[in-house]
């Protein structure tokens, strides 16, 4: 082979995958994540995806912002038909 341990070779193929993970993936996990919560007036301004009590963990997230979007574009896209008319 290239005389290259199998161990570097590893090292090498994983520093790219890290740093992409690092810097692309886990913002846009971020992201996607706040997209699914209600927004609040505080620091954060979102509610957290999970939240502990003593009944277990509670899950709080919601296709409300996504509902809110779609209904946007629908409301944009029956006005644009209708001034075509």
């Amino acid at each position: 082979m290239t005389g290259i341990s199998r161990w570097l070779r590893w090292a090498l193929i994983g520093v790219p995958f890290a740093w992409l993970a690092l810097f692309f993936l886990l913002p846009l996990l971020i992201v996607a994540g706040i997209s699914f919560t209600h927004s609040v007036d505080a620091i954060p301004p979102y509610t957290p995806l999970w939240t502990v009590s003593p009944a277990g963990i509670e899950n709080n997230a919601t296709l409300a912002n996504y509902r809110e979007l779609c209904q946007g574009c629908v409301v944009a896209y029956a006005s644009r038909s209708a001034m075509r008319r």
